[in-house]
């Protein structure tokens, strides 16, 4: 009997990691949503804060902060890679333009 107890220990862990993981994955949906859609709406603000206050022992108003530290994280996170990918995409339009023109300039003294 005593052999069995390690064993629901480990189920007992098993179960609250895989509870812990389904919240995490559920909050990180909700963020992505938002961050398609430019805003976190109050019904999922709300869903995650409780989400969070639950799994993590956090007053409401913590709960409330912490999600929104990672919703503000994440907007500007986006926003600065499509700042950096619009920059890069300039300036490889830039590098075509400039080679484009030097082939054409090239290719100018090679005609009949």
């Amino acid at each position: 009997m005593l052999q069995s107890l390690p064993m629901v220990a480990s189920r007992s862990k098993t179960r609250r990691l895989i509870c812990a993981h389904r919240t995490t994955a559920e909050v990180g949906r909700t963020v992505a949503t938002a961050l398609r859609t430019s805003t976190l709406s109050p019904e999922d603000s709300r869903y995650s804060n409780q989400l969070v206050a639950q799994r993590t022992g956090l007053s409401q108003q913590d709960a409330e902060k912490r999600v929104n530290k990672v919703y503000t994280r994440d907007t500007t996170t986006l926003e600065d890679t499509k700042t950096e990918a619009k920059a890069m995409a300039d300036s490889a339009r830039k590098a075509t333009a400039d080679g484009s023109l030097w082939l054409f300039m090239s290719l100018e003294g090679w005609g009949p």
